[in-house]
């Protein structure tokens, strides 16, 4: 699964490329004052910037629809907890009316949210299976159902879960999620 990821700064635009947690690509973008000193605000950037991230990804090589997903700084935002959040339309109007001020991280999600658009206009048109389709064994990792399960459960699920459903049991007040969390780190085991 292949994943843009962009950081945009006050001088530059880093974007990585990454397939599961291996980084296939990597590049810093740099912006001279002049490059930017025909647009007054942050967001007047924005058509800018999308057009260089995707002509840099097709000079070395990248296709848009190639992409499952793409992740972008957040901005100057409300509070909220840490952690991965789908943008949405909010999120959007928050960031560019820049109501916690402006910077050009402001632009990461959006940039991602409309990039991501453009992933998912590809996928409409992709004919593969959707979720509910019966998918050939031989597509599978290990070439079954069984096999692909053990795959996930040895390779992913065990190695974070434990700490997860440690860390669920212990940091709950709702005795539910407690007995949930100790009943998922009793089963991984």
């Amino acid at each position: 699964m292949k994943i843009l990821v962009i950081n945009p700064g006050g001088t530059s635009t880093k974007i990585a490329v990454f397939e599961d947690e291996e980084e296939l690509f990597k590049e810093n973008i740099t912006h001279t004052g002049e490059d930017l000193k025909g647009f007054p605000h942050v967001f007047d950037q924005f058509g800018y910037r999308k057009d260089i991230i995707l002509e840099t990804l097709k000079k070395a090589g990248f296709e848009i629809r190639t992409f499952a997903a793409v992740a972008g700084r957040g901005g100057l935002m409300n509070p909220i907890p840490g952690g991965t959040y789908t943008v949405n339309s909010r999120m959007v109007e928050d960031l560019r009316g820049a109501i916690h001020g402006e910077h050009p991280s402001n632009l990461g999600a959006v940039l991602a949210k409309e990039i991501g658009d453009e992933i998912d206009e590809f996928d409409a048109e992709d004919d593969g299976p959707e979720p509910g389709d019966v998918v050939a064994s031989a597509d599978l990792p290990g070439g079954s159902p069984e096999a692909a399960w053990d795959e996930f459960m040895t390779e992913h699920a065990k190695v974070w879960m434990p700490q997860f459903a440690e860390a669920c049991e212990k940091d709950s007040r709702v005795p539910f999620y407690k007995q949930a969390a100790s009943l998922l780190g009793a089963f991984i085991k």
